[in-house]
């Protein structure tokens, strides 16, 4: 999983997050703002290869992805490209509502 970022357009912040993996990956909760309004968009699967777009009216806060790879292990990946390894407790397992 990868993000990028095109910068400020004239309505906000567009992100792109990739799957440069050769397998798909599941679960794909994209999140941006401020905890007590943050914004979701949901991916069940995101195929190898595919991109998902992430509108945003700010860039004041950093976004970040969650997703389970197809080995079942779940990860964060912030938007400064850190990932990190989800354990059971870490708000994971989440639901796709």
């Amino acid at each position: 999983m990868e993000w990028t970022d095109i910068g400020e357009l004239k309505r906000g912040i567009v992100y792109f997050v990739s799957n440069n993996s050769p397998l798909p990956v599941y679960n794909v909760l994209l999140y941006a703002g401020p905890v007590d309004s943050r914004r979701k968009e949901v991916r069940a699967v995101l195929a190898p290869t595919e991109e998902a777009s992430f509108k945003m009216s700010t860039s004041d806060f950093m976004p970040f992805v969650k997703f389970v790879d197809s080995a079942g292990v779940a990860w964060k990946r912030d938007g400064s490209g850190k990932l990190t390894e989800l354990k059971s407790g870490d708000s994971f397992p989440w639901t796709m509502d």
